[in-house]
């Protein structure tokens, strides 16, 4: 990960999912899925897409680390109201990352 500070922006790390460790798991087509599914944009001057809520919380459950399973449960909670269960199920099962979701949202309570 890299992570970019300047005076006046605030932290931004970059992950590079195209060109994966050595021996670490290869989640090219997550990452090539969660960027074609990217329409928002991050502001109408930039060509950076974010993110849907899914694909973000499939790529920290395949990044692991107590760190990324935190930030999976904030994200769960505070978008409890708005959460498409079913298409986050899908996404993580399709990536092999359903049995990691699963106990979190247990964890939250989610049917």
């Amino acid at each position: 990960m890299l992570r970019v500070t300047g005076d006046d922006f605030d932290l931004v790390e970059v992950v590079n999912f195209q060109n994966p460790w050595p021996g670490s798991r290869d989640c090219t087509v997550l990452a090539r899925e969660a960027l074609l599914e990217a329409k928002v944009e991050l502001s109408p001057e930039s060509p950076l897409r974010v993110v849907s809520l899914p694909y973000l919380i499939a790529l920290k459950l395949y990044a692991g680390g107590r760190k990324s399973t935190n930030d999976v449960l904030e994200l769960l909670e505070r978008n409890r109201e708005h959460l498409d269960l079913a298409g986050l199920r899908d996404v993580c099962n399709r990536h092999g990352l359903g049995a990691a979701l699963e106990p979190l949202l247990t964890e939250l309570g989610f049917a």
